[in-house]
Formats: structure tokens, C-alpha cells, sequence
């Protein structure tokens, strides 16, 4: 689809525009901006979807952890990619327990993301759904990591 939509657009006047902006960090620092401002006032104007509580989610790695084991295929685990580096910390941690103590592989994608603002805005469509480019950025360091060529 993003080939799709980037051939049809590209050349368009739009097109240029929104490209020459994602270059600028006075951009990157609106674009965080408007973020925070959002999320700061999402409980005020919508009930936030439930999230299920970490240690719930652990619970549920682990039991995947041992399905795998039980049926004979090999589990991994891979973080949710997201703009934010600090974003859902508490998840990716409850998710490196639970590949720890099964015993599973765990790919960190997100901490192995660009940390710079503006590299890392390059690889996001918004907040959590990647570019195309985004998307072979994270192929890359699953194809590393499955290769056991990653950072350990």
C-alpha cells in the first residue's frame, strides 16, 4: 500500500511539501508537541481503550512460550515498534521476563530504532505504523537477531 500511495503522490506539490517538513526539526518539535498534547488530553475527551495489565500480559507470553514447546514450533518474541522511545517500557520489559525465564528469544525492535527524533520520525507514518523504509529497518534487525548476528 505505502508504494502504492508514494508512486501516486510522489511528484505532487503536497508531496514535496510534507517530505521538505519531515526535514525540518522545527517540524519534528510540532509534530512531538501536538503528541503530547493529545495524549495529555485523551482522558478528557474519550475513554481510553483497555489495555491488557502487564503482568496479565506476561502471564499470556508465558503460556504462548509453552505452547510452543508443547506443538514444536520455536517462539519469538518482538517488541511493537513505536515513534516514542520511551513508549510502552513497562510492556517491553515484561516481555524480556517472560523470553527469560522460557527460555524464548526476544527481539528488542524498538530499543534497536534510531533514539535521534528526527531519524527515528523518518521511519513512522504516525505513532506506531511504520514507512516503508521503517519496515525494512525492522526486517533488518529481525534478520540479524534470527541469524543470531544481533546485539545479545
Amino acid at each position: 500500500y505505502w508504494t502504492w500511495l508514494s508512486a501516486r503522490a510522489a511528484g505532487g506539490g503536497a508531496w514535496r511539501l510534507a517530505e521538505m517538513a519531515r526535514s525540518l526539526r522545527l517540524y519534528v518539535l510540532v509534530q512531538r508537541g501536538v503528541h503530547s498534547l493529545r495524549v495529555a488530553l485523551l482522558p478528557y475527551l474519550c475513554t481510553p481503550r483497555a489495555r491488557v495489565p502487564v503482568a496479565a500480559f506476561e502471564v499470556n507470553l508465558l503460556r504462548f512460550a509453552a505452547l510452543g514447546k508443547e506443538q514444536g514450533f520455536r517462539p519469538v518474541l518482538v517488541s511493537e515498534a513505536h515513534r516514542a522511545p520511551e513508549a510502552r517500557r513497562d510492556y517491553r520489559e515484561a516481555m524480556a521476563r517472560a523470553a527469560a525465564r522460557a527460555g524464548v528469544a526476544f527481539v528488542d525492535a524498538h530499543a534497536q530504532l534510531p533514539s535521534d527524533p528526527k531519524e527515528r520520525a523518518a521511519l513512522f507514518i504516525d505513532e506506531v505504523h511504520l514507512t516503508e523504509q521503517g519496515h525494512e529497518r525492522v526486517a533488518e534487525i529481525l534478520a540479524r537477531e534470527l541469524a543470531g548476528t544481533g546485539p545479545r
